[in-house]
């Protein structure tokens, strides 16, 4: 495996982490755990752990930029009173139910599954 696609597993391990356990609950031994590298071998890659957060925090900003980026170019209308009706299916492919409380429309899991199975919706593992 070259570094550059061993870069990316250590990356996308890191993302894992980060969104399960957040930044202060995640260590570089469990991304490397993660990743099926050593401890080292991350920090060696990154320097520490606050810049392979950033690196994670950037690649995520840029997917999100990306992803509006795309609804500009298909023509979104700013007009548009359910601008989410076509969109209710994020990158990831899993598919979020829109839930009217007081007035407001939120995206969110589905509630007519149990905890457990909302969970692995939402979590699934790898």
């Amino acid at each position: 495996m070259s570094a550059e696609a061993r870069r990316e597993l250590v990356l996308e391990a890191a993302t894992r982490a980060f969104a399960r356990g957040g930044y202060a609950g995640t260590s570089t031994d469990a991304v490397g755990k993660e990743a099926g590298v050593s401890q080292p071998y991350v920090v060696r890659i990154f320097g520490t752990k606050q810049q392979l957060f950033l690196e994670v925090l950037g690649r995520t900003c840029e997917t999100i930029r990306a992803a509006f980026a795309a609804v500009i170019a298909e023509g979104f209308d700013p007009d548009d009173p359910d601008p989410l009706e076509h969109t209710d299916r994020p990158a990831n492919g899993r598919r979020l139910h829109r839930h009217a409380h007081r007035g407001r429309v939120r995206l969110g899991p589905r509630r007519d599954l149990g905890r457990g199975a909302q969970r692995r919706l939402l979590h699934p593992r790898p």
